[in-house]
């Protein structure tokens, strides 16, 4: 096992999405989707199938199924399937995720027990807000305990995932190319058009090519990445309050205020003026 100082960990993020433990949602039974980040479902009742271009898994009661980020899927429950559900995303700052892999893992006996309870208790963590963490609402108490659980859930998740092979992504991803590109998106982080006629020059890859690597690594398409990463600095010099609306507007590249206007209500469903009254 590799040995960090604790700085190296200050860019690990572990945001959480979805958690819950109870009956599926009826419209939820049978999705197409391609979500960014990792899916964790133990099956208490009934039994769920998925499928991904490579293959198929069928998970039934006392099983759980680990769904890497960025897989494009369906899934099918059977009506009345009750499951925990944990859906977060882990990864480092600059978007490559913590555990690279490309098809769901399934736990089985011994493996379940351990696993479910972990998940339970981020449930249980979670419980009284809405299921979908990024709506919730949460005393500071109660933020730090549901935290508690979730890392700790993560960490089981990860110590699951190395006996199945999947090493821990620190430092860099399997691809020098991909992460000379993921440094040039962080240090030059702006809206408007991709440079992939700069990181084509850079890398020897074409923008197929080098999406595809961040569907591999990352876990979504670099324009997905990079659209991440922005709304996550315009959140953070919102919050912060040292800059105007248009400072930041202007700062990350944005035609002008009603682009950033729009941009910003698309993603977060308020405008920038409603977001800083929400935040500071």
């Amino acid at each position: 096992m590799n040995r960090y100082p604790v700085s190296a960990f200050a860019s690990l993020l572990i945001e959480p999405v979805i958690s819950y433990r109870g009956r599926v949602a009826g419209w939820a039974l049978d999705l197409r989707v391609k979500n960014p980040f990792y899916t964790f479902w133990g099956i208490d009742e009934g039994r769920v199938v998925v499928e991904w271009s490579g293959g198929s898994r069928r998970v039934t009661e006392g099983q759980a199924i680990l769904i890497p980020a960025g897989l494009a899927r369906r899934h099918r429950f059977a009506e009345g399937t009750k499951i925990v559900s944990v859906s977060f995303w882990a990864g480092w700052q600059d978007g490559r995720v913590l555990l690279p892999f490309d098809a769901p893992l399934v736990a089985r006996s011994g493996e379940f027990t351990h696993l479910i309870r972990s998940a339970a208790r981020v449930a249980i963590a979670a419980a009284g807000g809405s299921p979908d963490l990024r709506e919730a609402s949460y005393s500071v108490e109660e933020w730090l305990s549901f935290q508690a659980a979730l890392k700790s859930f993560v960490a089981a998740i990860v110590k699951w995932s190395a006996v199945r092979g999947v090493e821990v992504q620190t430092l860099r991803t399997g691809d020098a190319r991909l992460d000379a590109v993921l440094k040039d998106l962080q240090q030059n982080l702006r809206a408007g058009p991709l440079p992939f006629a700069r990181w084509t020059a850079m890398s020897g890859l074409s923008r197929v090519q080098l999406d595809r690597l961040s569907c591999r690594w990352v876990g979504e398409s670099l324009r997905r990445r990079r659209d991440d990463l922005l709304f996550r600095e315009i959140r953070r010099a919102i919050s912060e309050g040292r800059e105007s609306l248009k400072e930041i507007s202007a700062r990350l590249g944005f035609f002008d205020a009603a682009h950033f206007h729009r941009w910003v209500k698309a993603r977060a469903g308020r405008s920038p003026s409603d977001l800083r009254e929400t935040w500071v």
